[in-house]
């Protein structure tokens, strides 16, 4: 043995020995730590941290994260473990055992005892069987009623094509005997049926060889066919479906799209629906939910006045019913029709009075303005300034009694007298009371109150066309604000004497509805943003609307950064926004506020101010 070797052997078994009292002293601090619960849970936090570290810093991967080649190898070596675990506690199982056989024995484990030493592992085990179990159970169930359902339509089928063939197979003498059996008919009919199933037979048959079959089909079939409804039995002589059409099917389906967004355009106008306020006045088709609205006249009506205000569309009155959205409907006996015009109600009222009584054609206020008019009403007509429809009358169907009595409705202000906290008061009402007058009388006050009709008509008309142009026309620089007072809130306890649920004791909150229009730059779209401004005082003067404004004002600042040109939207009450304290403040303080180049207040013709607002009002 060298020199060499001698100085490396003792350093070797050094160091053998050193690795030795290593591992012994690591075995008893993992032991005296194990011991130690406290230290026991550091250091098993301090070993999670470490894991989670080395996972982030990418030393560690997950299954998910590995390829198919690791996969494989951590699992079979998963698999090895498991094997090696399982048999070594096994073997220690077997080993109880035979130490249990030869020492004296044991009390028997009583059931919960039992229950307790089950494995965690069988438990689950147990559980996941019984869930499995009974998502196997509902699968098998739904697959036998699939199956059901397909071997019903299989069996169909199967069916038809089984009598389809049979009647291919039989002569025309034999469908002509199977479609007159136990009938008599004459000669002359039976010879016509004979003569009609073999030209039927015949044509297939050419149709099956002929490379072209269009052109048999071309030559058969036109416009007499089309007119007596034979399409579809031609296209069972055929089987195949024929269409007779004079434009492509894509321009026929273009033109039903623009009639359909015509027809909805329409109708969902105000003068043609209004819109309901209430939150639950919804309808929901195909997961699209919408707010209804509620027609304003019959679908007969709206489809003449349609087919005025569009000549270029010919479109039929079953089309222009089939074509109305989901969400307009006619009023239900439920819908009351509340805040109505009162000039239009009352006309309407005796108009319908007169016309049951057979005095004149005209039903509606409607009628009664394309009768006084020219074909296309027009501004000019409605304010009885043309010249071909200004000296237009109404006139009566024929002769009439004129002396017998006749009674309708009105609506009337008169003052009432009132007991408040024991004095008489006169205080005004609107009621609806019943008329009695002669015919005569009540079609001439009928002519008496045309012309002021007509121009309340032209005013609403003009203010719903300039609205909409303003609604149509908006920039990034306009903005249009439509403003109206909803019914004040009424607030409640969570739980009330009796003094004060049915006494006057509940304070209120005023609700100050407004719809902002706006042009979106993104889209070059019309966008509208709801509010409602809520405040503990009652007031509805101009100084309170316009701190209404004020919050209002700051969001439309946000959402148009460069507005100059401002409208403003309202209904005109003389207490509320058409009064001169209203002027001052407009021209003094809104439009400081707003810092605008253009300010335009737009004030809706009376009984026409109901809105979008009010939907607002309806939902907060």
């Amino acid at each position: 043995m060298t020199k060499k070797d001698n100085c490396c052997k003792p350093s070797k078994m050094n160091k053998k020995c050193e690795s030795e009292n290593k591992k012994k002293l690591m075995q008893k601090l993992r032991e005296a730590i194990r011991n130690d619960p406290i230290r026991y849970e550091e250091a098993k936090k301090k070993e999670r941290e470490r894991y989670h570290e080395r996972k982030r810093l990418g030393k560690i991967k997950s299954v998910n994260e590995m390829s198919s080649r690791e996969q494989r190898n951590i699992r079979k070596n998963w698999r090895q473990r498991s094997k090696k675990y399982y048999s070594s506690k096994k073997n220690q199982e077997m080993d109880q055992m035979q130490t249990d056989c030869t020492s004296p024995p044991s009390p028997q484990p009583g059931p919960s005892e039992k229950k307790d030493n089950q494995s965690h592992r069988l438990i689950l085990g147990k559980k996941k069987r019984r869930s499995n179990q009974h998502a196997f159970k509902n699968k098998i169930k739904s697959l036998e009623e699939r199956l059901k359902k397909v071997e019903k339509k299989a069996e169909k089928y199967k069916k038809r094509l089984q009598r389809s063939q049979n009647r291919k197979k039989e002569t025309p003498r034999k469908s002509v005997a199977r479609l007159l059996k136990g009938q008599r008919v004459t000669p002359e009919v039976k010879e016509k049926l004979l003569f009609h199933e073999v030209i039927t037979k015949q044509v297939r048959e050419n149709a099956a060889k002929h490379r072209k079959p269009q052109t048999i089909i071309a030559s058969i079939c036109g416009k007499i066919i089309k007119k007596y409804r034979y399409l579809g039995y031609m296209g069972n002589i055929f089987e195949r479906r024929i269409c007779i059409r004079g434009r492509k099917r894509t321009c026929a389906k273009e033109a039903m799209r623009k009639a359909s967004e015509c027809v909805r355009d329409f109708l969902e106008k105000d003068e043609s629906s209004r819109l309901c306020p209430g939150k639950k006045d919804t309808v929901t088709r195909n997961k699209c939910k919408k707010q209804r609205r509620l027609l304003s006249n019959s679908l007969l009506e709206l489809y003449k006045q349609f087919l005025s205000e569009n000549a270029h569309l010919q479109l039929s009155y079953s089309s222009f019913c089939k074509l109305r959205p989901f969400w307009i409907l006619p009023p239900n006996v439920k819908d009351r029709n509340t805040c109505l015009c009162s000039i239009h109600e009352n006309i309407s009222l005796l108009t319908s009075k007169l016309s049951q009584q057979s005095i004149i054609m005209e039903r509606t206020p409607d009628d009664i303005c394309r009768s006084l008019c020219c074909e296309n009403v027009n501004e000019k007509c409605l304010m009885r300034l043309c010249n071909l429809c200004k000296d237009k009358t109404i006139t009566p169907i024929g002769t009439f009694d004129g002396d017998e009595p006749m009674v309708y409705e009105e609506w009337v202000t008169k003052k009432v007298n009132v007991i408040i906290k024991g004095q008489k008061k006169k205080c005004q009402r609107v009621q609806k009371e019943e008329v009695k007058s002669s015919k005569i009388n009540g079609f001439l006050k009928l002519e008496s109150h045309i012309d002021k009709f007509m121009v309340h008509v032209c005013n609403v008309k003009h203010q719903q066309a300039t609205i909409a142009a303003i609604k149509r026309n908006l920039t990034s620089e306009d903005v249009l604000i439509h403003i109206d007072f909803s019914e004040n809130y009424t607030c409640k306890y969570s739980s009330e004497i009796q003094s004060v649920h049915f006494g006057g004791s509940k304070p209120q909150i005023t609700l100050h509805t407004v719809v902002v229009y706006y042009n979106c730059p993104e889209s070059s779209l019309m966008k509208s943003k709801c509010y409602c401004t809520l405040f503990r005082s009652l007031r509805h003067d101009p100084s309170a609307i316009c701190a209404h404004l004020e919050p209002i004002i700051e969001q439309v600042k946000v959402i148009v950064p460069s507005v100059k040109n401002v409208h403003i939207l309202s209904d005109a009450p003389a207490t509320q926004y058409r009064n001169r304290k209203m002027f001052f403040l407009m021209g003094t303080h809104l439009t400081n506020v707003l810092k605008c180049e253009t300010f335009n207040w737009h004030y809706s013709e009376s009984g026409h101010g109901k809105g979008a607002p009010d939907g607002v009002g309806g939902l907060s």
